[in-house]
């Protein structure tokens, strides 16, 4: 079965889809500490994600059952180069979510912070295995209605 997995969603050249989900709803931990983050040219509180529902009729992909729906965070399975596609590009900046790097485990990454804005959703860096991408909102109670979309592809 993990075979198949890996070869339905091989790219070519060796690049592969490991995790492609969109949220449908979701809480926030009001045990995380919020944080004021600058995005889409102003500065928000946001906290991390907790009980995240995905939706229906969405092809979700979890090539190493990395994202963990409770807490709102996705475990990079390995050392290597990634692409984070976080919603679609349309021209709009969403101040709603963001992906944040957890920098206890991964200090060299160069961007910390990844979000949809008017200019871009895509972002590749290089990644160590066990580094945490953290889902953070602004929503500070129950969103049933959520446009979160995140798409994260190992190139080889």
């Amino acid at each position: 079965e993990s075979n198949l997995k890996f070869e339905a969603h091989d790219l070519g050249g060796g690049s592969k889809i490991v995790l492609n989900i969109a949220i449908q709803s979701h809480t926030y931990s009001s045990r995380s500490p919020r944080q004021t983050i600058t995005a889409c040219q102003g500065a928000r509180k946001y906290y991390n994600l907790k009980n995240s529902t995905l939706r229906e009729h969405y092809k979700q992909i979890d090539m190493y059952e990395a994202f963990h729906k409770e807490d709102g965070f996705y475990t990079i399975p390995e050392t290597g180069l990634y692409t984070i596609m976080i919603g679609k590009m349309d021209g709009g900046c969403d101040t709603y979510y963001l992906v944040e790097v957890d920098e206890h485990v991964d200090a060299g990454v160069s961007t910390t912070q990844f979000y949809k804005s008017r200019y871009t959703n895509t972002y590749t860096q290089w990644f160590i295995s066990g580094t945490k991408l953290q889902i953070k909102t602004t929503h500070t109670s129950t969103n049933s209605n959520s446009n979160f979309q995140m798409t994260i592809v190992r190139i080889n």
